[in-house]
Order: structure tokens, then C-alpha cells, then sequence
């Protein structure tokens, strides 16, 4: 199939107002999203509009996701879905790529190289390991086992939610010019 590159391509699907779009330096597209009642959040999504940084906990009643806040800093957000506000969570400046705890008691996400953890109830933020890749999109299982992914060049990393020292899970197949594994996911049991 061929395509046009000067086509203009539909990336998000939402009533509200998606705005000033940027690129990522790992070539993601920043946007902001823009609501109703003039509140604005910082999204992140891969460039063919999937992977959009809001996520559902494991009981489906609350998300997360990364917005600015005043500002104009990213941090890390919950709301419970039948309330109309969100919290931000403390500690959480800079936080890319977010999950859920299996008991949906935790947030795990990236800061640069480091993969830190938040009880979204409240409390410190905890770090889990140093990575020597970027964190990227991870799971987290009901063993306390964490595996996540890359936001550029790197294996998928496991690494035990009690903290510890990463350990690769994959490797890169330089034959087929791969330069990073992401988005894991366990398989349900």
C-alpha cells in the first residue's frame, strides 16, 4: 500500500482539544489536551498516535496519567472515575511511562534512568533500581516481579518491585538493526 506523505493523519480520538503538538527526544509526540472547563493535561504518545499515557487500575475504578501541573512541570495523577477532579501525586516530577501494581496500590514509572514506585494513597516516592537504559513502559505481576521496557536503545529489564538490581530478559539482534525491546506484558496466569 502506498503512502502519502502529505496526508494528514488523525492521531487522537477525543471530544476535547489536542493542541500543540511537539516531538519527544526519543521521537514520541508531546500534545496537550485541553477540556471543557479550561483544564489542561501533558500527554505523550508513540508518532502513530497509539500508546497514549493514561491508564486504568487493575479494578477498573481509577487512571492515571501525566499532566502538567501550574507549573507547567509533568507529574503523575490519579483520579477515581466517578469523581470529577484528579489528585497529584507528590515526588513524582518528571515521571514518564507509568503502571499499575497488580493490587492497584502503586504506580511504578520512569524518572531519566532511574524506576521509582508511589502508594497512590499517599507517601514517599521509593526508588526500585538504577537503569542503565532509559525506563520505559513496564508490568508488574502478583510475584513482585517487574519487567519494563525501554524509551530508546536497551533489553527489556527485570527487576523485583522490593527494589534491586535490573537483569536483561531480552536481547538486541544487531542482524535485524533492532536497537530497543519495549512495552512487556505478563501473560494472566
Amino acid at each position: 500500500r502506498k503512502i502519502d506523505p502529505y496526508a494528514a493523519v488523525r492521531l487522537t480520538d477525543d471530544r476535547n482539544d489536542d493542541t500543540a503538538p511537539s516531538w519527544t527526544r526519543d521521537g514520541r509526540i508531546r500534545f496537550y489536551r485541553i477540556y471543557g472547563d479550561n483544564r489542561t493535561e501533558s500527554w505523550i504518545m508513540n508518532a502513530d498516535g497509539s500508546g497514549q499515557t493514561i491508564i486504568t487500575s487493575p479494578d477498573g475504578r481509577r487512571v492515571a496519567f501525566t499532566a502538567t501541573d501550574q507549573n507547567r512541570t509533568i507529574t503523575l495523577w490519579v483520579r477515581d472515575l466517578e469523581s470529577l477532579s484528579a489528585r497529584q501525586l507528590p515526588g513524582t516530577e518528571g515521571a514518564v511511562s507509568p503502571f499499575w501494581s497488580p493490587d492497584g496500590r502503586y504506580l511504578a514509572f520512569g524518572v531519566g534512568l532511574t524506576l521509582r514506585k508511589v502508594d497512590v494513597a499517599g507517601g514517599p516516592v521509593q526508588k526500585i533500581a538504577d537503569s542503565l537504559t532509559s525506563v520505559g513502559v513496564g508490568a508488574w505481576n502478583r510475584d513482585g516481579t517487574i519487567v519494563y521496557g525501554t524509551r530508546g536503545v536497551g533489553p527489556v529489564n527485570r527487576v523485583s518491585a522490593s527494589g534491586g538490581t535490573p537483569v536483561p530478559v531480552t536481547r538486541l539482534d544487531e542482524t535485524r538493526v533492532e536497537r530497543g525491546h519495549a512495552f512487556p506484558v505478563f501473560l494472566p496466569d
